[in-house]
């Protein structure tokens, strides 16, 4: 399964010119979840729909999955899938949503957190369901923050924060490097994230 979201320039959907300034003409509306058959040939079919919002004059939605966004296929046998909506309903800066996929469809698709951070899914080899978030802090550091699922994987309480030094985290966000789930090391979590000056910060978490 591939997670996906709708990235163009606004004109080729139809909407009016006059939305969005033509210093940047790109439309983020929509994301969405493509299933691969057993050949591994994706179903033209098979699209399915997890947000979707219009543009309308003056009001400009922001649907994605790229620095906020993780996918886990967990071994309940469901996809979680993080993205980013800011749109009609959402608070002011933005929310993290996450849709819960299986059986060909979308089971639920709810509030996470409010705002947008970088963010990860982990599983250990018990099976218990975590959330990484990361977003910069004054002073050149990086704010971390873990938070654990409940039994139903509907919220999560968060169970520590860290102020990492060595620089603040940019764009694109961190990428949890190690293999997730049932291997010998899914206790760990590699963590590699970008900061200012064109470098990278490494990190491990013995999450237990």
């Amino acid at each position: 399964m591939v997670i996906a979201g709708r990235d163009t320039e606004y004109y080729t959907l139809g909407y009016d010119a006059g939305i969005l300034d033509d210093s940047f003409p790109y439309a983020f509306d929509a994301i969405g979840a493509w299933q691969f058959d057993s050949d591994g040939a994706a179903d033209a079919n098979g699209r399915l729909d997890i947000a979707i919002e219009e543009f309308e004059p003056e009001y400009v939605p922001s649907i994605h999955g790229n620095y906020v966004g993780d996918a886990l296929y967990a071994s309940d046998g469901f996809v979680y899938a993080a993205y980013y909506y800011l749109a009609r309903g959402s608070s002011p800066s933005g929310e993290v949503r996450m849709a819960v996929i299986g059986d060909g469809q979308v089971l639920r698709n709810e509030f996470l957190y409010e705002g947008g951070m970088g963010t990860a899914f982990y599983e250990t080899r018990e099976g218990a369901l975590y959330l990484i978030r990361m977003r910069p802090e004054g002073g050149g550091t990086t704010k971390l923050l873990l938070g654990k699922f409940d039994d139903e994987r509907k919220g999560f309480d968060d169970m520590g924060e860290w102020s990492l030094e060595g620089g603040s985290i940019i764009y694109a966000n961190q990428r949890v490097t190690c293999a997730r789930g049932g291997n010998d090391a899914a206790d760990f979590v590699d963590v590699i994230y970008p900061v200012e000056g064109n470098r990278w910060m490494a990190l491990r978490l013995r999450i237990d």
